[in-house]
């Protein structure tokens, strides 16, 4: 009996074994070394760095897990936040101000805490804000700050809502529709936001549209129609998951999510002033990007989910500088460019049921690597 339980236990547990080397555990190389691991308790979806990049906060996956700030260095938790609330499918979940003094949880409702105090300053309620303001949508999305650190921005499917961070009132608000968003950028010089997502319209098919917001203006100066195309008839959609603003505020990278078709692209660079895609990257049926983020000094453009790899490119996209063997669900880049934390799933029984899925919840890991 104890040899067929075995048996059982084996077979079992190698999706299992399987599933937690798509984290991996990174590899070295001329760009990336790494530098640090942290062990949490579940599976990360969201991270970000503090300003003076002393403190890195990990996002959980399920909504019964709290969040935690590590003192990553030193491999401490600092503080636990409740995260009860969280939207598991926003694209970026959580994000410091730009000074740091407050930290925001895409959700319902949409929580910013008090660094200091680590109290709850404010908690929108996205739902009821945008019906409200007669808006459609209301689920948070995706979220940034402008770089002065003066307003807030919320992706709320059909809709932009801009919140004043000195009093976290309501500025203004944008509807988006027939766009539905899921995915923002902020202009470097904070005059200009990107958002991208999904045309549903009645009378066609559907599309992906990248829209230019005039933050001054509080209105779309500018669609890029069909960054990607539509696909061949009987494949699903694109369905655009990713923008990421190069530094020199002159180009945009896109990334989508479900590749519907083999060799097609993934991944594609858009110059601003002439509209025109300059770079692209293909990948395979069904793969996805789950995150793509410039450095802040644009010598990097780092990728994850393509091939279960986090791949860092050059600030060009013409040259590949390091592969590293993992599949996280989150990245996140310090202030000053020098360190990049991946975090994802480290081991779970997901891939084998949902039941056991639910029983045995799986654990997750961030790695830190320095950046040179």
């Amino acid at each position: 009996m104890k040899q067929v339980a075995w048996i059982v236990f084996g077979l079992l547990t190698l999706p299992l074994l399987a599933h937690a080397g798509m984290f991996g555990i990174g590899n070295n190389g001329e760009v990336a070394t790494r530098v640090a691991t942290l062990n949490e308790d579940s599976e990360i979806g969201g991270l970000d760095f503090s300003p003076d990049g002393i403190h890195l906060v990990a996002m959980p996956y399920h909504y019964s897990k709290n969040a935690h700030i590590w003192d990553w260095r030193n491999g401490k938790i600092e503080q636990t936040i409740d995260e009860a609330d969280a939207d598991l499918l926003a694209t970026e979940q959580v994000r410091y101000s730009p000074d740091g003094q407050f930290l925001v949880r895409c959700g319902n409702p949409t929580n910013i805490w008090n660094t200091n105090t680590w109290k709850i300053v404010s908690s929108i309620d996205n739902i009821a804000e945008t019906r409200a303001k007669g808006l459609t949508g209301g689920m948070c999305q995706s979220l940034g700050f402008t770089p002065d650190g003066k307003l807030l921005l919320l992706v709320l499917d059909r809709s932009v809502i801009a919140y004043d961070t000195s009093t976290w009132k309501t500025l203004w608000s944008l509807p988006t529709t027939p766009l539905v968003a899921n995915t923002l950028a902020v202009s470097p010089d904070g005059r200009l936001a990107a958002i991208g997502g999904t045309v549903f319209t009645s009378d066609q098919p559907e599309q992906s549209q990248v829209s230019i917001i005039d933050l001054e203006q509080h209105t779309i100066i500018r669609n890029i129609q069909q960054p990607f195309p539509t696909p061949p008839q009987g494949h699903v959609y694109y369905e655009l998951r990713r923008i990421a603003w190069n530094p020199n505020g002159a180009q945009i990278a896109v990334g989508i999510a479900d590749n519907p078709t083999d060799g097609t692209d993934i991944v594609r660079i858009f110059d601003l002033p002439s509209g025109k895609q300059v770079a692209n990257e293909t990948a395979s049926w069904g793969l996805q990007i789950r995150a793509l983020r410039y450095t802040p000094d644009g010598k990097y453009l780092i990728e994850t989910g393509i091939d279960k790899k986090v791949k860092i490119w050059n600030g060009q996209h013409n040259k590949l500088l390091q592969e590293i063997s993992a599949d996280p669900a989150s990245c996140a880049i310090s202030k000053d460019g020098h360190f990049l934390a991946i975090g994802g799933v480290a081991t779970s029984f997901s891939d084998v049921s949902a039941l056991l899925g639910l029983i045995f919840p799986g654990k997750g890991k961030v790695i830190i690597y320095e950046l040179k």
